[in-house]
């Protein structure tokens, strides 16, 4: 780095002169650059300009909105999914805040508060703040070797993924012999269903066919209607549906290469091939706890993910973790709302709280409201409360300590049922 070197000041300027705390911020996503928003702004409001920010990213772009890919199919362009211009990246005063990309960080020595790149980069911090963010996961009837190996096969995560989709489907013809008459995409949730639209835009594909093992589409956030009303509505934007479809194994030709679907046949039939040309996995996420292989930094048996407590910390002092990579309340949270949640309570607790009061993160909202293939949907409360499951008590006036007792001796699924039937 090029630059001119500062004037040594006085003796007394040395003194009043407070050294700078160096955050060390690993993983450059979205839950990632909203920590380092927020840092940056409520060290500067206060006046006090303690901090200096460095990120270390994995890919080779900077901060981008992951929840806004679908766009990515039909304009191509990855500037216009920037979280922030690159200019504000360079926009800040020397050493305040820098970034890396196409570096991530491969261990962390948390008694010499140091991390190593695998680019070779040694960096020293005072704070580490894990964002590692997570990983697509992969159905059990193919291993991660088959997946990379094999060709066809495709999940929907990163830049990278939607670049290698649609490179498949232009270079069709020419690869396989013929257009993508037909493309399969394994999981009816929102990310599945988000993928079905994106390859529905894609004029090299003929038809976009939605796999789903239960019985209705969102199952994870809508009840049996509110699923119902949404597969019909995606069904007349065509795409095909397959409900309570249980794939066995997929089916490859001599080369590698994708060409169909074993699916698991339906009282006592025989199992049935399923003919696609490609396929992509939404089937879920895996948090990227990686690091933990290396550093002793502790992670949850059940699921994965970093575990922290109520002020985001991990078991390793002055290592905290937010965002798909933390495990909070023995569970990880898919949704960007509950890591943004994340990265205000720890910025403000970094930045203000040794001067006022720390604050803590609680059970976060997990309601939704988004705009899936052009249909507007909305989720909140207990989606399996209508079969007699809850989490939380039900509404109404209840008192803390009489919501802890009724946790402490739960209803019976039939007096769930008849109080949700009241409240609906």
């Amino acid at each position: 780095m090029n630059g001119i070197a500062p004037d040594t000041p006085s003796g007394s300027e040395t003194l009043l002169r407070r050294p700078k705390k160096r955050a060390a911020v690993i993983g450059l996503g979205m839950v990632g650059i909203a920590f380092i928003e927020k840092l940056l702004k409520y060290d500067l409001d206060s006046g006090r300009d303690e901090w200096e920010v460095t990120v270390f990213g994995e890919e080779s772009h900077i901060a981008y909105n992951r929840v806004g890919l679908t766009q990515y199919f039909t304009n191509r362009s990855t500037e216009s999914l920037y979280l922030n211009p690159l200019q504000w990246y360079s926009s800040h005063s020397e050493g305040k805040f820098t970034y890396h990309t196409s570096d991530p960080v491969i261990s962390i020595d948390h008694h010499a508060k140091s991390l190593k790149t695998a680019n070779g980069l040694h960096f020293k911090y005072d704070e580490c703040i894990l964002a590692t963010g997570s990983n697509a996961a992969l159905p059990p009837y193919i291993s991660s070797q088959q997946f990379q190996k094999n060709r066809g096969c495709f999940v929907y995560r990163t830049i990278k993924d939607l670049d290698d989709i649609i490179g498949y489907a232009v270079n069709a013809p020419r690869v396989i012999g013929h257009r993508i008459r037909k493309a399969a995409v394994i999981g009816g949730g929102l990310l599945g269903l988000e993928a079905a639209k994106a390859l529905l835009d894609l004029e090299e594909i003929d038809q976009v066919v939605l796999v789903e093992r239960n019985r209705w589409v969102l199952s994870r956030q809508l009840d049996r209607e509110g699923g119902m009303l949404v597969l019909e509505k995606v069904r007349a934007l065509g795409v095909e549906v397959l409900l309570q479809a249980q794939v066995r194994n997929l089916l490859w030709n001599d080369e590698g290469r994708l060409t169909g679907l074993l699916l698991q046949g339906n009282d006592g039939l025989q199992d049935q091939k399923y003919d696609v040309d490609m396929i992509v996995f939404a089937v879920g996420i895996k948090p990227r706890d990686d690091l933990a292989r290396i550093t002793p930094i502790a992670v949850a048996s059940q699921g994965g993910g970093f575990i922290v407590d109520t002020h985001l910390q991990t078991n390793l002092p002055n290592i905290y973790a937010i965002g798909e990579c933390a495990n909070f309340l023995d569970e990880t949270f898919g949704l960007i709302a509950p890591g943004v949640e994340m990265a205000e309570i720890l910025a403000f607790n970094l930045t203000e709280g040794p001067y006022h009061s720390m604050r803590e993160m609680k059970a976060p909202n997990t309601s939704t409201k988004l705009k899936l293939m052009g249909v507007d949907v909305a989720s909140f409360g207990d989606f399996f409360a209508d079969q007699g499951k809850i989490s939380k008590p039900l509404p109404g006036s209840i008192s803390a300590h009489a919501a802890r007792k009724v946790q402490a001796t739960p209803h019976t699924p039939d007096e769930i049922k008849k109080k949700v039937k009241a409240l609906t």
